[in-house]
């Protein structure tokens, strides 16, 4: 069985998984595949901004452009732009969404034309981004995925002698609800007088 993903983001590939450029849809993106690739009858393959042709974890990693080297796969997911559809013939369409997307801005980003056409399921991250999903965006149906924590948080060993002080760390867009955080601080700091709000960018910690 095929199993395509296709995004646009940046140039990054399965090597790349700690380095600091990337964000948390790029991760995410790393880390299914390669679990999605741990099954034998599965053939997983990912085009994207890489320069490079290599297969990573048994995921191969290629550059869009190389799309019409290949032939159609069972199933196709686009990461965030469901445009990237168009790149294959496929009926077995999935849009992965990382936000919560409003009909405005999917008219604005010019992504009606290819949703109704290509027909996919949203793919969804979590109880809130299913329940705030717009019926129209989600027209052709939704599933939600429930999103845990990288292993390396849950196996990691902690010393409780050496715990750190409360420190949170916005590392987002400021658009992202930062004036939500901020009207909040207030509360926290009342229950953790030593706590520390970092907020990056633009800022380099």
């Amino acid at each position: 069985m095929k199993i395509y993903f296709i995004e646009k983001s940046i140039e990054f590939s399965g090597n790349d998984l700690h380095k600091p450029n990337l964000g948390g849809s790029e991760k995410t993106l790393i880390n299914i595949s390669t679990e999605v690739a741990k099954y034998e009858n599965f053939e997983v393959k990912v085009f994207n901004l890489t320069n490079e042709k290599e297969v990573i974890n048994n995921v191969e990693w290629n550059n869009l452009n190389n799309c019409n080297l290949y032939k159609t796969p069972d199933y196709l997911i686009a990461m965030s732009d469901v445009n990237l559809l168009n790149y294959f013939d496929c009926t077995n369409n999935f849009l992965w969404s990382h936000s919560v997307q409003s009909f405005e801005k999917f008219i604005r980003k010019k992504q009606l034309l290819s949703f109704f056409k290509k027909k996919p399921k949203l793919i969804l991250e979590g109880e809130y981004h299913y329940k705030t999903r717009s019926f129209i965006t989600s027209f052709y149906g939704k599933k939600k995925l429930p999103i845990a924590a990288d292993n390396e948080f849950i196996e990691s060993p902690v010393d409780i002698l050496k715990i750190p002080t409360p420190k949170a760390i916005f590392t987002t867009r400021s658009d992202r609800n930062l004036e939500f955080l901020l009207n909040c601080w207030t509360e926290i700091k009342l229950r953790s007088n030593n706590a520390y709000l970092l907020i990056n960018p633009p800022y380099k910690l």
